[in-house]
């Protein structure tokens, strides 16, 4: 008997564990398209993912941005890191948090709140 209940308490804390877990899974806009554009007027409160041949973000963004095209304007208020690859890169935003970027240009005419990783053949700071 001791080890029937056991077994229903160790399932029932696994069950307890996994719908715990569900409701933790935080939610993540994708962006794709020729021309990516979040304007001043929208606020992301998730983890963005751009793609594109050019990508401007002017809005304030609660999350992580990871991107990657030929041109990315990033001028809006990061609360997270920025991600991002292209051949040119500029951050004229505040970003609170680190910063990764590769590019042929980059430029960073902002306030980083944290580390800069920064690859590229001409960079600006």
């Amino acid at each position: 008997m001791n080890r029937l209940k056991i077994f229903a308490g160790a399932a029932l804390l696994m069950v307890a564990i996994t719908l715990g877990w569900a409701g933790l899974a935080s939610a993540h806009s994708f962006r794709s398209g020729s021309t990516v554009n979040v304007g001043a007027n929208q606020t992301i409160n998730e983890t963005l993912f751009a793609a594109g041949r050019t990508i401007d973000i002017d809005s304030e963004v609660n999350g992580d941005i990871f991107c990657a095209g030929q041109t990315v304007n990033i001028s809006g208020t990061v609360h997270g890191d920025v991600i991002c690859a292209g051949q040119t890169i500029n951050i004229t935003g505040k970003v609170d948090g680190d910063v990764r970027l590769a590019g042929q240009t980059v430029s960073i005419n902002a306030e980083v709140t944290g580390n800069a990783t920064i690859g590229g053949q001409t960079m600006n700071l």
